[in-house]
């Protein structure tokens, strides 16, 4: 078990991993009169080394202890399993603000280094212990260090702000105390890297007007990750978005569900297999402009209802053949599966309920035209705008 472990280790950090007897004999003191020899030692890089470190020993049943300066006089800087090291490397002082006097640190930065970055600021961590030039931060919150000094300068934790834990299960608990929480807003109808900055005609992907009924095309097709909205957005605090296609057809096509993450389509999208978004609809003004000016349908709402309608009914007709086939297969093995349609797939899809419809829709007529359509073919239906649903 010790030998898996220590390869588990290697492989998953960066940082050191000695479980050779020099080491662990070194690692079984601290400044108390206890001798206790770890299985091994890992002298962490960072805080993702912390929390890998923590999940493979919970998976080994193996405990751990945290080790700062070893200056502990009771024994709390040893023990058996594995000795987890931030003195080495994990050390730096990561910001330090002067106007509001706190500073934000790594866990194995020594006390006396901390407060020789502040005096040039006329600021100091203020306990004052005899171990100040080997003591790290992360033992003194720890042990709540004091020193003889304590009731002029307090103890550690009379000037803790803030921390950032890591569990025995490996989840990392962030202490947001005097600080305003809000949860990642959700953006239900958005055209964030569809038409990405700048507003150019070489951006503009959102509507695929060569047709008013485009339920082949697919919005994670066109999505433009680097696009400078997206990090606006997620500025504002939103982190989730249902990106789609513009509402100048009909049928504008397949939506997609992204989390605002990472450098491509396939890091952002939430389903990365499967039905990854719903279907973008639209009626009313904008899909009659689109195309009436061409002197091509739709040109009244008559028509683009009548295409919805179409739509639904093709789809059901080449359900009804796939039907058949399933029926056919229970008796012959050979039987031959019907063409495959991508544009007609992800409507039979919607009749299935397995693909919501966003309906654009503003006039209480147009709302109602939705419902109705929804309430016919008995699909998932979201309206979107709605600005007379009063």
């Amino acid at each position: 078990m010790t030998e898996r472990l220590r390869r588990e280790l290697e492989a998953s950090l960066e940082g050191d991993v000695r479980f050779d007897a020099l080491t662990r004999a070194l690692y079984s003191t601290d400044a108390s009169v206890y001798q206790i020899e770890p299985t091994g030692v890992v002298i962490v890089r960072s805080r993702d080394d912390v929390v890998r470190t923590i999940d493979i020993a919970r998976r080994h049943g193996v405990p751990i202890t945290a080790r700062g300066g070893g200056t502990s006089q009771a024994g709390q800087a040893i023990g058996a399993g594995l000795q987890l090291d931030t003195a080495k490397y994990f050390n730096h002082v990561l910001e330090v603000n002067v106007s509001e006097r706190w500073a934000r640190v790594e866990p194995g930065l020594v006390l006396d280094e901390l407060n020789a970055h502040l005096r040039p600021h006329r600021l100091k961590f203020a306990p004052d212990i005899s171990t100040a030039n080997r003591a790290t931060v992360g033992g003194m919150i720890s042990n709540n260090s004091s020193g003889a000094r304590s009731v002029l300068y307090g103890k550690t934790i009379d000037h803790v702000l803030d921390l950032h834990v890591a569990l025995g299960d490996g989840a990392v608990v962030h202490d947001v105390s005097r600080k305003v929480i809000l949860p990642g807003l959700v953006d239900t109808h958005s055209h964030l890297g569809i038409y990405p900055h700048p507003r150019v005609p070489a951006n503009a992907d959102g509507n695929e007007t060569t047709g008013p009924v485009q339920s082949v095309v697919r919005a994670l097709d066109a999505i433009y990750p680097s696009d400078p909205g997206i990090r606006m957005a997620q500025a504002g605090g939103i982190t989730t978005a249902n990106i789609m296609p513009g509402s100048g057809n009909a049928v504008g096509g397949q939506t997609a569900y992204v989390k605002l993450r990472g450098r491509t389509i396939e890091d952002m999208l939430i389903h990365k297999d499967g039905i990854q978004g719903g279907m973008k609809m639209a009626n009313g003004e904008n899909p009659k402009r689109a195309y009436a000016s061409r002197k091509q349908a739709p040109a009244t709402r008559m028509a683009v209802a009548a295409l919805q309608r179409r739509l639904f009914i093709r789809a059901q007709n080449h359900q009804k053949k796939w039907d058949v086939y399933e029926k056919k297969k229970e008796e012959d093995e050979k039987a031959e599966p019907p063409d495959p349609d991508i544009a007609l797939d992800p409507v039979i899809e919607i009749l299935q309920g397995k693909r919501t419809v966003h309906f654009h829709t503003h006039r209480a007529d147009d709302i109602m035209t939705a419902i109705r359509l929804a309430e016919e073919f008995q699909f998932p239906l979201v309206l979107q705008h709605v600005s007379e649903g009063y």
